[in-house]
């Protein structure tokens, strides 16, 4: 009786752990990241560079809880006023498309509201109206800026005219999304909590200044072929810059460049300003034959700083203010 009793506890314990697997395998993260497939249909070929965040996943970091629930976050809390959708509640994941610096960027987003998952989009109706383009409507605060529901749980958030052109494309045969950007995304982790790709390096970044070390930024941003980017804010920030150019010269230049504004920026660092030193530590760029990779690894409590600087390269030509 013991021995049956033994083989009985061991075949219960072997079912069990292979539920457990299965389980576990049914959670697992996807491989590659890639464009939810509602949304992907929808962006234009104009498209220059997309950029991805997924709050879904971003929910118990402690990024998510410091940036996203405290409203720090100045484009998340945009999109809530443009479109009355809340990035805490109703938005899983935000895709940004980027058509040139001429145009402003669209936000496609992906979440749960609307038909089948019981929940109309919520928005004070006395501060929207409400726009009608074959068969659609759009909603709009005023100031030419609103929100498109295409179908359930899945909307577009821009300028006005650019929401009806997405309409007018929408059965043109001739238009077609960005399918070498859409695969160049397929190429990034499926963990990481935001991405970006652009074919073209220069797409990424604003109007540049003719000279100085920004006017070198852009010069060295027009050589690249692709650039490529992902981040894991898990803890803190862990993320990796890819950019790969025409030729092994061209790369080794631009690794020259990177390494030269560390070294700059090191030197002009005040006394007492050790946080920044260790910011730049976690700064490695390496040459890969003709890509250029820089990691980034920063401990959380840099994050305003990481967050600042980045906002003073999307800006060059203005001060920087620190998040609130």
């Amino acid at each position: 009786m013991r021995v049956i009793e033994v083989h009985m506890n061991r075949r219960t314990f072997i079912s069990s752990a292979a539920g457990l697997v299965t389980l576990a395998a049914c959670k697992r993260e996807p491989q590659f990241a890639r464009v939810d497939a509602a949304l992907a249909p929808l962006i234009p070929s104009s498209t220059l560079a997309l950029a991805g965040l997924r709050l879904d996943r971003l929910r118990d970091t402690p990024f998510y809880r410091r940036y996203v629930e405290g409203k720090q976050i100045s484009m998340l809390e945009e999109i809530q006023a443009q479109t009355g959708l809340d990035p805490r509640k109703d938005i899983w994941e935000i895709v940004l498309a980027y058509r040139g610096q001429q145009k402003a960027p669209l936000a496609f987003i992906r979440g749960k509201f609307g038909g089948e998952f019981g929940r109309e989009p919520n928005f004070d109706r006395t501060k929207f109206r409400t726009l009608s383009h074959k068969g659609y409507y759009i909603l709009t605060p005023g100031e030419g800026a609103g929100v498109l529901f295409m179908n359930t749980g899945a909307a577009v958030a821009g300028k006005i005219e650019d929401l009806m052109q997405v309409i007018d494309v929408r059965d043109d045969s001739k238009e077609q999304p960005p399918e070498g950007l859409l695969e160049l995304v397929k190429t990034l982790p499926g963990s990481a909590h935001f991405w970006m790709a652009a074919e073209q390096g220069a797409a990424l970044l604003p109007a540049m200044p003719s000279e100085g070390n920004f006017a070198n930024l852009g010069r060295m941003a027009q050589a690249t072929r692709e650039v490529t980017m992902f981040a894991d804010l898990k803890d803190g920030m862990r993320a990796r810059l890819k950019a790969v150019y025409a030729d092994p010269q061209s790369a080794k230049m631009a690794l020259d460049f990177v390494k030269g504004m560390i070294g700059l920026a090191r030197l002009k660092t005040p006394d007492g300003e050790a946080d920044l030193l260790k910011l730049f530590d976690g700064v490695r760029p390496l040459l890969k034959e003709t890509a250029l990779e820089i990691e980034f690894v920063q401990p959380f409590e840099l994050m305003d700083r990481v967050i600042s600087l980045a906002a003073g390269l999307r800006r060059p030509d203005s001060s920087t203010p620190r998040p609130r």
